[in-house]
């Protein structure tokens, strides 16, 4: 148990994931801080805002790959699979998170006349193009600072 303890510790490729995680997770709540003036402690599992916590991991898990492999099945396979995730967090949970708001708005019109009762669907948002370009580029950096430097 111990030798698999000391090499998931020592992992570059968790390191890089897990690192990346971390801070584009403290970005963003710092972000929100900074824009509300006040801390929640719903801003460390929001989704949606700026950056992205999806692209910072996958981007950190790609470029990771590529530093352990090169260019293999392996790493386009996980290169494919980012790619996948990005564009969901982009589109179609962006495109989900609209929704929801004017379905929000519809069901208050309703309410206020009496003919609904339905409460307010939660409105996830997805990403901006520029917060995931910002996640990618901090999954990228932290990944290759951890291939150079250590």
């Amino acid at each position: 148990m111990a030798p698999f303890i000391i090499k998931l510790v020592s992992s570059k490729i968790l390191m890089s994931c897990v690192l990346s995680f971390l801070l584009a997770k403290l970005l963003k709540v710092v972000i929100l801080l900074m824009q509300t003036g006040k801390f929640e402690r719903k801003y460390l599992f929001t989704s949606g805002a700026m950056p992205s916590v999806h692209a910072a991991s996958v981007a950190a898990l790609t470029t990771a790959i590529f530093f352990e492999e090169g260019v293999t099945p392996l790493s386009i396979a996980v290169l494919i699979f980012s790619i996948i995730i990005v564009r969901d967090a982009v589109g179609i949970r962006w495109t989900a998170g609209q929704q929801s708001i004017v379905i929000n708005r519809m069901i208050e019109y309703l309410r206020k006349q009496g003919k609904f009762k339905l409460d307010k669907l939660e409105e996830v948002m997805g990403h901006t193009l520029s917060e995931v370009v910002v996640g990618s580029v901090i999954g990228i950096l932290i990944t290759s600072s951890i291939y150079l430097v250590i």
